[in-house]
């Protein structure tokens, strides 16, 4: 079920309150795409494959950091430890999900803008529907995802999972890391001609305060 990858996890039986996910992106794809060293990135969105919503008041928080890691290649890793050094780029303490689903994405503009600075990227995502009420959603969320090894951690639980998994999330996630969108702002155009496997939309050259779309085929 691809509702185990996130970012948020929200299955049939509208169980699991809690969720927590981990997704690394190395340099070498982030510089397929086109997203180079200084690139400030202002907005995140995901895609769902069905038309589910949530009313919520839900918590969903987003960090992210810079990264020196190439691999997620643990079978588990804390919480704790992942969080580690990241910034808080978005919080929202009564989070709806609207029935929003495939082509278009759900953006997240960042409370604060995110500046890469090199290397790999680690965002990470916290649900907490704790407060809302039965039933959490109108279905399960199903995510759009590409299949790509040692880049995901995640797990949906009871209660806030203080210990995630690489490879089982209640079910498995089969190294499946979910579609992302990154929204930039770039000091000048990039020519994203030799983007190789990566697909970028809208065209392969992107400028200021423009959307890219990042759909990773590769397992590189």
């Amino acid at each position: 079920p691809i509702y185990a990858v996130g970012p948020i996890y929200m299955s049939s039986t509208l169980y699991y309150k809690y969720s927590r996910f981990a997704y690394l992106y190395t340099q070498d794809e982030l510089e397929a795409a086109g997203i180079n060293e200084g690139s400030i990135i202002t907005s995140l969105g995901w895609m769902k494959s069905t038309s589910s919503s949530a009313v919520g008041p839900a918590t969903f928080n987003i960090y992210m950091k810079n990264s020196n890691a190439t691999a997620y290649s643990n079978a588990s890793e804390s919480w704790s430890n992942l969080s580690a050094g990241t910034t808080l780029v978005y919080n929202n303490a009564s989070q709806s999900i609207p029935a929003t689903a495939s082509p278009a994405y759900i953006d997240f503009a960042l409370n604060t803008p995110f500046v890469y600075t090199g290397g790999s990227i680690e965002i990470l995502t916290e649900w907490n529907a704790a407060s809302a009420a039965s039933p959490l959603a109108t279905g399960s969320f199903e995510w759009v995802n590409t299949t790509v090894v040692d880049r995901i951690y995640g797990r949906g639980d009871a209660s806030l999972p203080t210990t995630l998994s690489s490879t089982q999330n209640n079910v498995s996630m089969d190294d499946k890391r979910p579609v992302i969108q990154f929204k930039i702002e770039s000091t000048t155009c990039l020519n994203l001609v030799d983007a190789g496997p990566v697909s970028v939309s809208p065209s392969n050259t992107i400028c200021p305060n423009t959307d890219v779309t990042l759909d990773f085929t590769s397992n590189d």
